[in-house]
């Protein structure tokens, strides 16, 4: 069994039919470098996952017809490599999650049998010769989680319109640069991100807390039979959240909510 191999696999544990390193070329018979670790599954065609938020920076089929999908990891620095897919279901430049399914594993292009072959190496040498890329043994890398991050706890929430003074080119770009465009809705968010709001699906760029300069509020009259769970729903919130900012209307009781109060959130 490998060690990080259900990264990728998810709810199958791949086992390693050839680990990093040196070995003899299974086609060549040449003792050559081995620049990913290739992952066995039992001859099944299954589904490999990103490992976590990303974007795909290429996809394809190379010139000895197999069929390849590069994947850039903002948070960790590096980028993936899976190769000798049997199809790809991801295009070039789209968002992905753990949840998203980057291909499925095949044998296309020089393998003897169905496998995945998974490269690894730091983004910042993605336009590098292949041999120049810091390949890194992907067996080695000490996987760790994002901290848990909720949208709850994030100050702003999909929908909220904020005035901003800067803005940046991406989610872990540490480049501040001045919008072109000051004021903005917020259209998505990637929890745990350094920009964590992308506002106006990219066409004002991302921002986090310290680019707000100001923010609208959303006001709301309380109608018969509303709940504060209820409101905090249909605005993308939580009820704490409205209640903390509404006590003194609101009074001890969030529970006990009044038509015709007005909310401010």
């Amino acid at each position: 069994m490998s060690k990080n191999g259900k990264l990728i696999f998810k709810n199958f544990d791949p086992y390693i039919t050839s680990p990093f390193g040196y070995r003899i070329h299974p086609m060549s018979g040449k003792n050559q470098f081995h620049q990913g670790v290739d992952y066995g599954t039992n001859d099944k065609k299954l589904a490999q996952y990103a490992i976590e938020d990303g974007e795909i920076t290429g996809c394809g089929t190379d010139s000895t017809g197999a069929k390849y999908v590069y994947v850039k990891y903002p948070r960790l620095g590096k980028t993936g490599l899976h190769y000798h897919l049997d199809s790809i279901s991801v295009k070039n430049g789209q968002k992905v999650n753990a949840n998203t399914i980057i291909g499925y594993t095949g044998a296309t292009g020089q393998a003897t049998g169905i496998h995945l072959h998974f490269g690894w190496f730091p983004t910042e040498n993605r336009n590098k010769a292949w041999d120049d890329k810091g390949w890194e043994d992907f067996e080695k890398y000490e996987y760790k989680a994002a901290e848990t991050t909720t949208t709850n706890e994030l100050k702003y929430k999909i929908g909220d319109t904020v005035e901003i003074d800067c803005v940046y080119i991406s989610s872990d770009s540490t480049n501040k640069i001045v919008p072109a465009i000051t004021k903005g809705k917020i259209t998505r968010i990637i929890e745990g991100a350094r920009n964590p709001y992308l506002l106006d699906d990219g066409n004002i760029g991302w921002i986090n807390d310290d680019c707000v300069v100001s923010e609208t509020v959303t006001t709301y009259i309380v109608k018969s039979g509303d709940t504060l769970s209820g409101i905090a729903e249909k605005y993308g919130t939580t009820w704490q959240k409205i209640y903390e900012k509404n006590k003194s209307v609101i009074g001890n009781d969030p529970d006990l909510i009044i038509p015709g109060q007005v909310l401010k959130f």
